[in-house]
């Protein structure tokens, strides 16, 4: 029995099936190749033997060579022997290219649990925050070298740069500064009043209120604000710098860009910050003061005396010391994620709130050794 079609012709014996190729098997017909052996398969007998021969087939590109490929796959998966040893040699071997290609590209699928592709992922942070750890050390490197030639040659400081950012980050703040202390000092004052009162110790919310804003509120809450103010404001600024090629401008005019970008950013924040500081204490007493007078009806006089009793050089000066120390952190961390960015706007966005955080989760974790070394020695 024989069938005949444009590309191929079937002849049958019964158990052996001789499919001959014909014509051109190339790309421009493979949707009219495609459809005929559709409709071969939908008549076709089963067999166990199947003969590929070419005698009449023209030539062959790689999609005749899939469609044939797939055909013989077909065969094979419905039980049948394929055998195309009467092709021509190059067919053959064109043929067993196609399958190994489609072997390569198609690998299993690797299935994963949960539970590994979390810690695939634990680990890859690890590793990437081991990497920023390292970089952030070159940078402080950096920022150390630097720092120590201008002390060195004070003449190569950059004084209206200096007095921009003391400004920007300094005089500018001192409103938003010193309504954060006042607020904060009244809170701290009514929550003790309330607890010390059970007690009939109400003046010793006089001693809560003066050591807790002098030691460590009145520094801490300043260096968070600055921290996202200024600290922020470094980062967008480089930022923004490093998209428009400033910074690399300034590097093909011979300017170091951690001398002219660094150095007053980092001056700047470590002189304000102190004052900053100084200026929210004496707020934060204030309003403690406030609470004392009009809500506690104790003498202002009465007030003085004991702030003076409690209040001694060593609990200022602690507050004080914890000022330059956050100043540099925020100052640096801002100034490294704006050299961070490379590619789009939204590096800049990124690496603003970056700033922020680690400016944040360092001010806190150095406040927290201070305490821990202040309590140790005593102080």
């Amino acid at each position: 029995m024989a069938e005949a079609y444009r590309f191929f012709s079937v002849e049958s014996d019964g158990q052996s099936l001789k499919l001959r190729l014909r014509d051109n098997w190339i790309i421009d017909a493979v949707a009219e190749i495609d459809a005929e052996l559709v409709r071969w398969r939908e008549t076709r007998r089963n067999v166990y033997r199947v003969i590929i021969t070419g005698e009449n087939l023209h030539a062959l590109d790689l999609s005749g060579a899939w469609m044939l490929y797939r055909c013989c796959e077909r065969l094979r998966q419905e039980g049948a022997e394929v055998d195309w040893s009467a092709l021509e040699s190059a067919h053959p071997e064109f043929v067993a290219q196609i399958a190994e290609g489609q072997t390569e590209l198609c690998p299993p699928p690797q299935q994963r649990s949960r539970l590994i592709e979390r810690l695939v992922e634990t680990g890859r942070r690890g590793v990437q925050g081991c990497k920023d750890f390292i970089h952030f050390i070159r940078f402080m490197g950096q920022v150390f070298t630097v720092l120590g030639y201008c002390v060195l040659n004070p003449r190569k400081l950059r004084l209206p740069a200096i007095a921009r950012h003391i400004d920007e980050t300094g005089f500018q703040a001192i409103p938003i500064v010193s309504l954060l202390a006042f607020l904060i000092s009244i809170v701290l004052a009514y929550q003790g009043t309330t607890q010390l009162s059970r007690f009939g110790a109400e003046i010793f919310t006089i001693d809560l209120v003066a050591i807790s804003v002098l030691r460590e509120m009145g520094v801490l809450l300043t260096a968070i604000m600055v921290a996202g103010r200024s600290g922020s404001a470094f980062a967008a600024e480089i930022g923004v710098m490093q998209l428009n090629q400033e910074v690399a401008a300034m590097q093909t005019l011979g300017i170091n860009p951690m001398h002219a970008l660094m150095v007053p950013r980092t001056l700047a924040l470590v002189i304000t910050l102190p004052i900053l500081t100084l200026i929210a204490d004496l707020v934060g007493l204030a309003g403690g003061c406030v609470v004392a007078v009009f809500a506690l009806d104790i003498p202002f006089s009465l007030f003085m005396d004991r702030l003076e009793s409690v209040v001694t050089l060593t609990h200022f000066l602690v507050g004080m010391a914890k000022a330059p120390v956050f100043a540099f952190m925020i100052a640096v961390i801002g100034i490294r994620q704006g050299f961070l960015v490379e590619h789009s706007a939204a590096d800049v966005g990124r690496n603003t709130t970056r700033a922020v955080v680690q400016s944040i989760f360092a001010v806190i974790a150095i406040d927290a050794l201070f305490s821990v070394v202040t309590t140790e020695l005593g102080l």
